[in-house]
C-alpha cells in the first residue's frame, strides 16, 4: 500500500505535497538507481541495460518514468496499464520528448489480460468482475500503443494473454516479459 502522496520538506524549509509517482519518478533515477548498480558492483560511468516491469497502477509509473526521464530504461514492460484512471497521461505521451528513449532503442511490451475484453455489464466501464477493474483498459492499451509508435519508439503488443484477467495477468506479464527483454537484448543468431 501506498499513500496518496508524501510530504517533503525540502532545503527552502518548506513542507510540499507531491502525488507519489511524482515522488518515485524522482527518487528512482536520482537515487535507487544509482544505489542499487553501486552495490551490484556496477562501475560508474558503465551505462548497464535497464529494464522495469509494471502491472496496473506500476504500470503507469513505469509509463511516467518513460515520459519524464527517457533515457534511463532500455525495456518497458506495461501488463494491464491502467490508463482509465490517469486519463492526463495520454496527452503528455502525445508531447513529452521521445527523442532520448528513440536514441537509446527503447522498447516497450504492453500485455493484458484476455479475460479483461470480457464485458458483463457489471464493473467500471463495464468490466467482467469480480478480478477485473476497469472494461477500457484494453482498449485505452491500444490507443496507448498507437500514440508511441507515432512518437517512434518501438512497441510490442498489445499482446492478449490467454486465460488472465487484471489481478492473473501478473505472473504471465513477468514470464513474458523477461523473454522480450532477453529477446531484444542477446545478439540475433544466424542459422547458416
Amino acid at each position: 500500500y501506498l499513500p496518496a502522496c508524501i510530504s517533503l520538506y525540502h532545503l527552502s524549509h518548506l513542507a510540499v505535497v507531491f502525488p507519489i509517482e511524482c515522488f518515485l519518478c524522482y527518487c528512482l533515477p536520482k537515487q535507487v538507481i544509482p544505489y542499487a548498480e553501486a552495490c551490484m558492483g556496477i562501475p560508474s560511468g558503465v551505462e548497464p541495460r535497464r529494464a522495469i516491469i509494471g502491472a496496473s497502477y506500476s504500470a503507469i509509473l513505469a509509463l511516467q518514468l518513460l515520459l519524464r526521464h527517457p533515457a534511463i530504461f532500455d525495456d518497458y514492460i506495461l501488463g494491464s496499464p491502467s490508463v482509465p484512471f490517469d486519463p492526463d497521461i495520454m496527452g503528455t505521451v502525445e508531447t513529452f520528448d521521445a527523442d532520448p528513449a528513440v536514441h537509446r532503442a527503447a522498447g516497450v511490451m504492453v500485455l493484458v489480460g484476455d479475460i479483461e475484453r470480457m464485458q458483463d455489464g457489471a464493473g467500471l466501464g463495464g468490466c467482467r468482475l469480480p478480478a477485473n477493474v476497469h472494461g477500457e483498459i484494453p482498449k485505452m492499451a491500444e490507443v496507448l500503443v498507437e500514440r508511441l509508435r507515432a512518437r517512434g519508439l518501438s512497441v510490442s503488443g498489445v499482446h492478449d494473454i490467454p486465460g488472465e484477467d487484471h489481478a492473473t495477468v501478473k505472473f504471465s506479464l513477468v514470464s513474458r516479459g523477461m523473454a522480450w527483454i532477453l529477446s531484444r537484448a542477446l545478439p540475433q543468431s544466424t542459422n547458416q
